[in-house]
């Protein structure tokens, strides 16, 4: 009886494994039909890795690291650096892309303000196989040094993975590729080798200020926007966050796309001046703590603008904020605001980094309205010879974005529309390789556009170091470009303005809609239909240039 019932207890642990084995089977196919069924989820080395790996599209990796929080110490945002290697063997190419504190991994959808996710956003170029190489070390301000810093979890890891050829098509702009500097007047898609015209709407500056965002209070009341009259351009299957929020806007990016228009510019920091709402981070005067969740939705409206072929022009602030940082210097804090940018969004494929509107701005024309504008004023005359900001020291800070930028994307130079400010800051550029874009203003009253725009199209051609040469901005500053139910025929802008810059070799042209006065207007701009046929006006540039097949670089 004893070996018979040894016999059976010693049978049992048999069945046991044969259980345990069924089981851990099961267990691994339904881990394999998850993966499968989300399909762009897959995991290399330690980081997980989000999106489609194929040319020009956006790759998300994640790495588990350090908890932190928006508001912790160590400062997620200062006292850590994320910057990974991305190597392709075959064509030689290596990018050190700069990564960011990303919370809980998806804050766009939760708000979260803490977490262990750390991320990096590539844009590949080429097909075949991608390494990477994760630098991930802390310390103090290490974010914005030089400084080695100490080495942690992540540091050190690698992986690859292999990126095969897009799928898209036009107006997608991974059909076409990323926008390059070529050497010449005109941008080129590094994909299909043609050369990018520009048509879009300048206005509203404050396009981010938007209720749906996180964190965008309305500081100066009326002009944060819903853009409600964009829902019905909002398409099924569009994205959204947080149950259907972001309508809006997105359906304002559709109508613009729809209309054969290709380009938005927005201010990303708009305290203290006009608009007033829009800044990234926990609150206006903030300059060390970013919104995670906030950026994360900028994101998502930025990714659709690749996706319906619109030029995203960031501009970094605007005349009344420009010492905002640092007391206008290049310190930690214009750094830190730089950096949090570009490594968020430096992976769009068609963009601009204009350092301000008006960056170059006179002293003079500072109104008298607040104790702080009359200590900038006296002391910019003191130091910088009438200048809020002297241009080498604008020039510093071009030098920063592109030495933090991996795709060199174009840095633009904006300035107050006075001979005594706009020649001598255009001259001190040419040749200059960290700014190739002269962002300038027109006036419809003047007659100057074409002799402006010509006069930089020359100069830096004959230099050898063309520039690329925009309208971003049309005057008289009180009304713009005029709505269409004042203006139904926009006879002067055509003539003065539109026209002549093209004819003159100009590159791009975004419309300006005005100060305060008029319906419509830059401040209150909510409705891109209010100028419906302005944009049809506008589009006979493409028509003319692109249908007829004109040779014009």
């Amino acid at each position: 009886k004893i070996e018979k019932r040894f016999r059976v207890e010693a049978r049992r642990p048999s069945w046991l494994l044969v259980f345990f084995f069924f089981w851990l089977v099961w267990r691994m196919l339904a881990w394999l039909l998850v993966v499968l069924s989300v399909g762009f989820q897959v995991v290399y080395g330690t980081a997980v890795l989000n999106g489609e790996t194929k040319r020009w599209h956006k790759v998300e990796l994640t790495w588990l690291g350090p908890f932190a929080s928006e508001t912790g110490d160590p400062n997620p945002f200062l006292d850590y650096r994320l910057t990974v290697t991305f190597a392709h063997s075959a064509s030689g190419k290596s990018l050190v892309v700069p990564g960011f504190f990303a919370a809980d991994g998806d804050a766009a959808e939760t708000s979260a303000t803490e977490g262990d996710q750390w991320r990096v956003n590539f844009s590949p170029d080429e097909l075949g196989t991608w390494e990477y190489t994760v630098s991930f070390v802390t310390g103090a301000n290490v974010a914005v040094s030089n400084d080695p810093g100490t080495p942690m979890s992540p540091d050190g890891d690698t992986g690859s993975f292999v990126v095969t050829e897009t799928d898209k098509s036009w107006p997608d702009f991974r059909q076409r590729g990323r926008l390059i500097y070529v050497g010449e007047r005109y941008l080129k898609f590094a994909g299909t080798n043609d050369y990018f015209l520009k048509l879009g709407s300048d206005s509203p500056e404050g396009l981010l200020d938007f209720e749906d965002f996180d964190n965008t209070p309305e500081l100066n009341p009326g002009q944060r926007r819903s853009w409600s009259a964009h829902l019905q351009d909002w398409k099924e299957g569009d994205p959204t966050w947080q149950e259907g929020k972001g309508k809006g806007l997105i359906g304002a990016i559709n109508y613009l796309s729809g209309r054969n228009l290709n380009a938005v510019s927005f201010l990303t920091h708009s305290y203290l001046g006009s608009d007033g709402n829009v800044f990234i981070y926990l609150g206006p005067k903030e300059r060390f703590r970013i919104d995670i969740s906030k950026l994360d939705q900028w994101g998502i409206v930025f990714d659709h603008m690749t996706t319906m072929g619109i030029f995203a022009h960031f501009k970094f602030g605007e005349a009344q904020s420009l010492n905002s940082w640092d007391n206008g210097t290049l310190g930690i804090e214009r750094k830190l605001y730089y950096r949090e940018l570009v490594s968020r969004f430096s992976h769009l494929l068609a963009l601009n980094w204009n350092l301000g509107e008006e960056v170059v701005f006179p002293v003079d024309a500072i109104p008298y309205t607040n104790e702080r504008r009359i200590k900038m004023r006296d002391t910019a005359f003191r130091q910088n010879r009438g200048l809020i900001i002297p241009i080498e020291t604008i020039k510093s800070f071009a030098s920063y974005i592109v030495s933090v930028d991996p795709y060199g994307h174009n840095v633009a130079l904006h300035t107050y529309p006075t001979e005594d400010v706009k020649g001598p800051a255009y001259e001190a550029i040419i040749g200059f390789d960290a700014i190739r874009t002269a962002s300038l203003q027109s006036n419809s009253f003047l007659n100057t556009t074409f002799e402006d725009a010509l006069r930089w199209v020359n100069a830096s051609t004959v230099a050898g170091s063309p520039l690329v040469v925009t309208s971003d901005e049309q005057g008289p500053w009180e009304s713009g470009i005029l709505a269409d139910s004042l203006d139904p025929e926009h006879d002067l802008n055509r003539s003065s303005v539109l026209w002549p810059h093209f004819l003159a070799g100009g590159a791009g042209f975004e419309s300006y809609a005005g100060w305060w006065f008029f319906p419509q207007s830059d401040l209150s701009l909510n409705d891109y239909r209010s100028r419906d046929k302005w944009w049809t006006q506008m589009l006979r540039v493409f028509e003319f240039f692109l249908g007829f097949d004109l040779p014009f670089w």
